[in-house]
Formats: C-alpha cells, sequence, structure tokens
C-alpha cells in the first residue's frame, strides 16, 4: 500500500509543479498567505486552479466501530479545477468540478474505472470585516457561511457497470450544503472553528431516504513568513441514518505558499484516525493532495 501511496504522491507532485495555488481572508490584506487556500480573502477578486489528489484505503472500522483489516483495494486519483469571483468584500461565489480514477481489487485482481464527479455550486459570507486587537473589537472572532448545492453530474451506483463499482464517481440526486464557523485569521495563530451539513434527497437505488450528512471541525495554522503559512485541522463526520448511520474521524496539514494577489500554491496530507470508536461502517483513508491557483 506504501508503494502505491509513494506512486499517487509522485504524480500530483508533478502535475501541481506546473500551475499556482488559492487564497483565504483578512490575513492576505497583511500580507500573508493564505491558511485556507481555496477560499478567496477580502482584499481579492477571482481565483482559478487546480487540486489534484490521491487517496487510499488502510484498512475499516466495523459496525461496532472497531479497527479491522479490509480485503478490498479502494484507490483513487482525483483532480478537481476551482475558480471563485467575489462581488465585494463580503460576499463570494464559487465553483468546483472533480474527475475522479478509482482502483479497486481484490487479491490479485483489479478493476478501474472513472470519469466527471459531481460538480458543487458555493456562496460564502463573510459578513464582519477582522480587526487587529488595538481597535475596539480587540481581535474578536468572525463567522463565515458558506451554502451551496452539489449537483449529480457524475455516475451513481445505479448507472455503475462495475464489477466492484470502480466507475462510480457521484451520488444520486442533488444536494444541499450548508457550513457554518467562526474564525480568526489575523495574528500569528490563526484558527476556526466549523460545523457543516448536506441533505440529499431520495437514493434512487433503493428508494429510501438519505439521511443528513454532518461535520464538526477545528483548525489552527502558524505564519511562518510573510509568504508562508502551516495548518493543522481535524474533523468528525457523520452520516445519521436510521438503519445503520456511519462515521469517521481525521486530522490533517497543510502547508502553503504564496505571494499576494499573484499566486498561491499547497500540498496537504490527512489520514483517518486508527482509533477504534472514533469511526464506523466506514473504510479508513489516506490522502495526498497539492494545489496552485492564481489570484488576483
Amino acid at each position: 500500500m506504501l508503494r502505491r501511496l509513494a506512486g499517487l504522491l509522485a504524480g500530483l507532485l508533478a502535475g501541481a509543479s506546473l500551475v499556482p495555488a488559492p487564497a483565504r481572508a483578512a490575513a492576505c490584506c497583511t500580507g500573508n498567505t493564505s491558511t485556507v487556500p481555496m477560499r478567496l480573502g477580502e482584499c481579492e477578486s477571482w481565483l482559478a486552479g487546480m487540486l489534484v489528489g490521491g487517496e487510499a484505503a488502510t484498512g475499516r472500522w466495523d459496525g461496532q466501530g472497531q479497527l479491522a483489516t479490509s480485503s478490498l483495494q479502494d484507490d483513487a486519483l482525483i483532480a478537481t479545477a476551482f475558480g471563485a469571483w467575489a462581488w465585494d468584500r463580503k460576499g463570494q461565489v464559487g465553483v468546483l468540478v472533480p474527475s475522479r480514477l478509482n482502483r479497486k481489487g481484490l487479491g490479485e485482481d483489479a478493476w478501474w474505472g472513472g470519469g466527471l464527479g459531481d460538480v458543487s455550486l458555493l456562496a460564502t459570507w463573510d459578513p464582519l470585516e477582522e480587526r487587529a486587537r488595538d481597535t475596539d473589537h480587540r481581535g474578536a472572532p468572525v463567522p463565515v457561511f458558506t451554502a451551496g448545492l452539489r449537483l449529480p453530474t457524475g455516475r451513481t451506483w445505479a448507472e455503475s457497470e462495475g464489477v466492484l463499482m470502480e466507475d462510480v464517481t457521484g451520488r444520486p440526486g442533488p444536494s444541499g450544503l450548508l457550513t457554518v464557523g467562526v474564525e480568526r485569521t489575523l495574528g500569528a495563530w490563526p484558527w476556526s472553528v466549523g460545523a457543516d451539513g448536506e441533505l440529499a434527497p431520495e437514493d434512487t437505488v433503493d428508494g429510501r431516504r438519505l439521511q443528513p450528512s454532518l461535520g464538526l471541525s477545528a483548525s489552527v495554522g502558524r505564519y511562518l513568513a510573510p509568504r508562508w503559512s502551516l495548518t493543522a485541522r481535524a474533523r468528525h463526520q457523520r452520516v445519521l441514518d436510521a438503519d445503520h448511520g456511519s462515521s469517521r474521524t481525521s486530522a490533517g496539514l497543510t502547508l502553503t505558499r504564496g505571494q499576494l494577489l499573484r499566486w498561491r500554491g499547497w500540498v496537504s496530507g490527512d489520514a483517518d484516525l486508527p482509533v477504534p470508536l472514533l469511526g464506523s461502517d466506514n473504510l479508513r483513508l489516506l490522502s495526498v493532495s497539492a494545489g496552485a491557483a492564481l489570484v488576483r
């Protein structure tokens, strides 16, 4: 598995070195690079870029939340084109267009499939401007709201012709997306906490209604220099199903380098934590990615 992941990472970095990367809010106005690279900062007007990544299954959690091995080899290469435009300092819209190349195997046998994934449209509202600590706001954090729509542009389970559904790249039907967060990006240690949810309509495979997917996340970063930042994050996600819910918990790091109103680039690594009861009825995944974007 490590050999497969090393090959994936080499491919990512080769592709990512050809492009520049994305941006974040108030910190960009001070000359610091973003700690949320795929979002526009308050001083930025638009960005466009590409994110490439790979993921590999390292095991699974069973239905009781205990660690278990998996006989299924489940790897993927993922490329996502993205863009964003800000209509003013408080609001922006964005689009994510992913594509997947999946590899699934059992023993010595492997099957490949892929194609366009589900496109996401997002709108972010950042209603309050962050202030430095020497103002009346005393360095208070600010709220950020994102709402969006996932479009069913990928191939679903019902449309799959693969032996192990290796050609599946999306989910049935559209779904609504909502994220509510609080963050502080000024100062040496930017941080954020947030909650997000996805609500999908009827599942076209078996006719039952899907339950909400809910997530909790937190991050803390460090501006290493005017053009460098490092961010650590943790996330717990749970699908609330009346019959059998599933969950996972992951942690990750992102290193970002950028130039104000020119470009940003970053590399990231994330892993589902191999700890009992931090997940259930899910594969445990290890992923790496690299991204770049032009920013104006």
